[in-house]
């Protein structure tokens, strides 16, 4: 504590940690974590949070186009055949955006380049938006009634497979019957549902003072008051879900139908392997899963694909909404487990 309160950063980074206040130890800590032994001139916790800043900008422009994941984002910016953007040519495409200035194209630049070689790889690209939608509170788009209703159903599903209700896992991780709302995000994160960060973020959002009604839950009593989320609520909300998804129903037989215009195993393998997650190509992001949609069935909307995505269990470890094959494979071959109402 005496080292920490010896700088203003320390007494920074001290203040986070009695707060409890994650976003910001990390605004603080990540940029720098393998140089905190060096001046602080050299490589201020500002200057990464500036970044994150200007990329913001940069994805809300590019989602106005339509790119909403980071594997779009990337591929935006014509990356070569290793996965890697050479920096001048990043920096000449985010000039003709016309949405940084030049010092913020140099900062963003020199926060991405993580080798230092000049070339941006994905990963650290990826991890960068990851650490952007943490700290955005603008940046998730608002789940309609149905989406909400199966996200939660898709909860209550990996719930009863495990024997476990919500109140019951939440005691054995929390030992609390209502918890902050950044604690809740992290709880369901940590519970390992099959969500993506993003969904995390949605919930809490559609869950929200402003955005509750739009979830279609106005009958039932708001899980979140004055910035605490009641477990027992939002388990009402759960065995709720069960009962009205009618998403999960279309999707039952929206899939099998996909599988007969793919064709045999082989071909459905193959179609997956084209459009996966590279490199180990075993999981389908949403551009990927977008694109061999539509490669299927041209005349499918963007609706429906954003419907169909919602009610695919995401991978529990990546930054980035990821679909395992083998979920994928349940539900085109009408196997997909569903939840048991009461």
């Amino acid at each position: 504590q005496e080292v920490l309160q010896s700088s203003e950063r320390g007494r920074k980074v001290f203040h986070a940690v009695q707060q409890r206040d994650r976003t910001g130890l990390l605004s603080l800590l990540e940029p720098a974590q393998e140089s905190l032994i060096v001046p602080l001139q050299t490589q201020p916790a500002q200057r990464g949070f500036s970044a994150l800043h200007y990329l913001g900008k940069i994805l809300r422009s590019l989602r106005h186009e339509g790119i909403t994941s980071a594997s779009a984002a990337f591929t935006y910016f014509s990356p070569d055949q290793d996965w890697t953007i050479p920096v001048p040519r990043m920096k000449l495409q985010l000039r003709r955006m016309q949405v940084l200035n030049g010092d913020e194209i140099n900062q963003l630049l020199q926060y991405l380049d993580t080798s230092g070689l000049g070339r941006v790889s994905y990963r650290p690209f990826r991890t960068a938006v990851a650490e952007f939608l943490a700290i955005s509170r603008d940046f998730h788009s608002a789940l309609s009634p149905e989406e909400f209703n199966a996200i939660l159903c898709r909860i209550q599903a990996r719930l009863q497979r495990t024997g476990m209700t919500f109140s019951e896992a939440m005691r054995e991780a929390e030992g609390k019957n209502s918890l902050p709302g950044s604690q809740f995000m992290q709880s369901l994160r940590n519970l390992r549902l099959g969500l993506s960060n993003k969904e995390v973020a949605q919930i809490f959002n559609s869950l929200s003072a402003n955005s509750f009604r739009v979830a279609g839950t106005t009958h039932l009593p708001n899980p979140v008051q004055n910035g605490q989320v009641s477990v027992v609520l939002f388990e009402a909300l759960l065995e709720k879900s069960a009962l009205e998804n009618k998403l999960q129903d279309w999707a039952m037989a929206a899939f099998p139908r996909l599988r007969e215009i793919l064709g045999d195993e082989e071909a459905v393998q193959s179609a997956l392997r084209n459009h996966a997650e590279p490199p180990l190509r075993q999981y389908l992001p949403f551009t990927g899963f977008a694109a061999l949609l539509t490669d299927a069935d041209p005349g499918i909307t963007s609706a429906e694909i954003a419907r169909l995505w919602c009610v695919l269990e995401k991978d529990d470890f990546s930054d980035e909404p990821l679909v395992r094959f083998e979920e994928f494979l349940q539900w085109i071959n009408a196997e997909a487990p569903r939840v048991k109402s009461k």
